[in-house]
């Protein structure tokens, strides 16, 4: 089992480099690895606004002040409104990632319109690679990859399969 998830992993981590244009990578660096917060986050993410969509559908035919047709444009706008909410979730979720090329360890996190962050440690400065688990995170399937460096630390927060990026982490 641990062969297969290892190879889910690389493929999984290929198809997001792919997908992923990094500009700010060196021409002659290559991505190894590649990884993101585990989905249950962007499902959780999703929820508020899903539910306050779902109680306006609910409550805006309880409004009898509005004619049907303000009810119907109301809804409209709201669906709108919602749908941004939610496609700026999910590109949210999608720009924060994790990555281990061939020269260093890289957490890059973006907040849409905000702002860009990264933060990174050469490879030469790894000290030991641990996992930390909540009850949660062995419910749902997610860990924290604490990569100890001589420089600081590099949290690979809550991802699929940490234990096998904490041993391919070791592997580089």
């Amino acid at each position: 089992e641990d062969v297969r998830d290892t190879i889910k992993v690389i493929l999984e981590s290929r198809e997001l480099v792919n997908r992923n244009p990094m500009p700010w990578l060196q021409p002659i660096e290559q991505v190894h690895l590649m990884t993101r917060k585990h989905p249950v986050f962007l499902a959780l993410h999703a929820i508020p606004p899903l539910l306050i969509f779902l109680g306006a559908i609910v409550l805006l035919p309880l409004l009898e002040i509005f004619s049907p047709l303000m009810r119907l444009i109301s809804l409209l706008g709201l669906f709108v409104v919602f749908g941004l909410w939610l496609a700026w979730s999910f590109h949210n979720w999608a720009n924060d990632f994790y990555l281990i090329t061939d020269k260093r360890m890289v957490w890059v996190e973006r907040i849409s319109g905000l702002y860009d962050s990264r933060q990174e440690a050469p490879l030469g400065t790894l000290i030991s690679v641990g996992l930390k688990t909540s009850r949660l995170g062995a419910i749902f399937g997610f860990s924290d990859v604490i990569v100890r460096t001589y420089i600081g630390d590099i949290r690979f927060e809550r991802v699929e399969h940490a234990r096998v990026i904490g041993r391919l982490i070791e592997s580089f």
